[in-house]
């Protein structure tokens, strides 16, 4: 069986998403558009067919994303399938919402097979689905993430377990690109009226925020601001010695952060919303704090004094390794059943 991946990671380093899901039985293939009328597979899979819909410049939003849809009709024409893991219910950056209503339209439109990786996510976005249409449509959770660059660098951690995040010199994190729905702005005004002696770390690069902005509201308080990319190594590290994550969004439709944070075993502090509720179950995780409504210090500070609850190791090599397993298995069956 042969499967386009839009995107494909081929990195041996790589612990993204589209890494973890792939399985030993299938023969992926890397889509670029320079391969356009290549027709070498049997299934289409796609993630982010959006992806466009999030530039501000005018040519690559709509030209990008009619380019989009001009090749899902085009393999269709050949009866190639098309898988759609649903990671948005709709661009982060949504500023063309009539062409955006358009373009999603078209995509549910020419999908065969949907994968929603929450039921949450399911009954917000599954209305889209054309109910007399014969469609296939699963609920696959998220992977977790391996810690393969702390394996590889032990020597420069102090070590995970059940000391992790008691050191003094221990951070609250953020992680992850900044971007407006994630509320980093009010993160670092909150964080700047608790009495914590314990630093706040903000780690990513900004989209739609301004760099300087976040400058301004960090200073003359403990929060230090490393506003760029981050490597696997870095981030692996970051999240051994922190003494808590914390995700101050807005709305959540899926979360690479939570997930991460979750397979390092972190403590983490997170809103009380449908999706963050479903993933903590399904999980059972316990080490977790739920705050409603908008984070406050108070809230910062109640979570900064509480302690770790862990029954059950989420970053071990054999946890991880068979629950990633489960999640390979069903995108393979979900290939197996689109092409009959």
């Amino acid at each position: 069986m042969k499967v386009k991946m839009w995107p494909l990671e081929n990195s041996n380093d790589s612990n993204s998403f589209v890494k973890l899901i792939r399985t030993e039985s299938v023969d992926y293939v890397n889509h670029k558009w320079v391969d356009f009328f290549r027709l070498n597979f049997s299934v289409f899979h796609m993630h982010w067919p959006e992806t466009y819909l999030n530039e501000n410049k005018f040519t690559t939003k709509y030209l990008g994303t009619l380019l989009v849809l001009l090749y899902l009709v085009y393999i269709k024409m050949f009866r190639k399938k098309i898988v759609w893991t649903v990671h948005n219910d709709m661009p982060h950056e949504n500023t063309s919402p009539y062409f955006t209503s358009f373009a999603y339209k078209f995509f549910f439109r020419l999908t065969d097979s949907f994968v929603f990786m929450t039921n949450d996510s399911l009954e917000r976005c599954g209305k889209n689905i054309e109910k007399n249409e014969n469609k296939s449509v699963c609920v696959i959770h998220h992977p977790l993430y391996k810690n393969i660059s702390i394996d590889k660098y032990k020597g420069k951690g102090k070590g995970k377990g059940k000391g992790k995040g008691k050191g003094k010199d221990g951070c609250l994190l953020y992680f992850g690109l900044i971007r407006p729905y994630k509320n980093v702005e009010n993160l670092i005004k909150e964080y700047s009226k608790t009495s914590q002696s314990n630093r706040l770390k903000v780690m990513g690069g900004c989209k739609g925020v301004s760099k300087e902005v976040l400058e301004q509201l960090s200073l003359g308080a403990n929060i230090e601001l490393s506003l760029s990319r981050y490597s696997n190594l870095e981030l692996d590290l970051e999240l051994l010695e922190c003494l808590g994550v914390v995700i101050p969004y807005a709305k959540i439709t899926n979360s690479g952060v939570l997930y991460q944070a979750i397979s390092s075993n972190s403590k983490i502090l997170v809103p009380e919303l449908p999706y963050t509720l479903e993933v903590i179950k399904h999980l059972g995780y316990k080490n977790v704090h739920f705050y409603k409504g908008d984070l406050t210090f108070k809230h910062i500070e109640d979570f900064m004094q509480s302690k770790s609850l862990t029954d059950k190791d989420f970053s071990s090599e054999n946890f991880q390794s068979k629950y990633n397993l489960n999640v390979s298995k069903s995108y393979y069956n979900v290939y197996h059943k689109v092409i009959g």
